[in-house]
């Protein structure tokens, strides 16, 4: 939730002027049509993976992350730990076993020291992602600086463009693994992508791309070309 909330905060960083009247209006949470009196019965650490469950699992850890990269070099993924049985098994499983002290996956962690060394089941948690800063390394791709290019960004309307191009450049003198960095790493990197989607899906003019092969040559990446069906 820290990591939800550091995202958060950028959109009071980098929003347009005609974009800040609509955050009076939406929830998004709202959507979600969450059962909160349920909820407070639970656990807090069981409250935890319910609502990371909710708002990562199906369209960003399972489709973003799982199955579109598994269909693109043609594998069919299957995930142990959503296995019905063994998800109504974790279930019901009492909180302490899950997160013993600051020792997560505790439980799974003490099956794994029957096989393998303490270097493995000791080993603590580093989050799985590409570094958020690579959009914005010297020099950076030529379709990143067309998305944030001045003109770009008053066309699709999103973002302060001032903004951008203050913190693009003030973010790299703060320090590395830093909470600050760390919230407008995320908050440009969310930037590159929404004027991507812009681009891709609504308006073409706001860089050179044509499409996503343009951004990663299967070719150049020793890939399978992507086929759509």
């Amino acid at each position: 939730m820290d990591s939800f909330g550091l995202l958060s905060i950028t959109k009071f960083r980098f929003y347009s002027e005609a974009m800040r009247p609509m955050l009076d209006t939406i929830e998004p949470w709202e959507s979600l049509n969450m059962d909160l009196n349920r909820a407070k019965q639970w656990a807090p650490s069981n409250r935890g993976v319910w609502m990371a469950g909710r708002v990562t699992l199906a369209g960003h850890l399972l489709q973003a992350k799982g199955d579109r990269v598994a269909m693109h070099s043609s594998v069919e993924v299957r995930y142990p730990f959503l296995d019905e049985e063994v998800f109504d098994f974790t279930s019901k499983l009492h909180p302490k076993w899950k997160l013993n002290g600051f020792r997560d996956k505790h439980i799974l962690r003490l099956l794994a020291e029957r096989w393998v060394p303490p270097s493995i089941y000791k080993r603590g948690k580093v989050i799985f992602r590409a570094p958020l800063d690579s959009f914005h390394l010297d020099p950076s791709p030529e379709f990143i600086n067309e998305l944030l290019s001045e003109e770009s960004l008053n066309r699709s309307g999103y973002f302060d463009a001032t903004a951008v191009h203050q913190w693009r450049k003030a973010y790299q003198d703060l320090r590395e693994g830093s909470m600050p960095r760390l919230s407008v790493e995320m908050g440009l990197a969310a930037v590159v992508a929404t004027q991507l989607w812009h681009h891709l899906y609504i308006d073409s003019s706001l860089c050179s791309l044509s499409d996503w092969t343009s951004i990663v040559p299967p070719a150049e990446k020793g890939l399978p070309a992507v086929t759509t069906h």
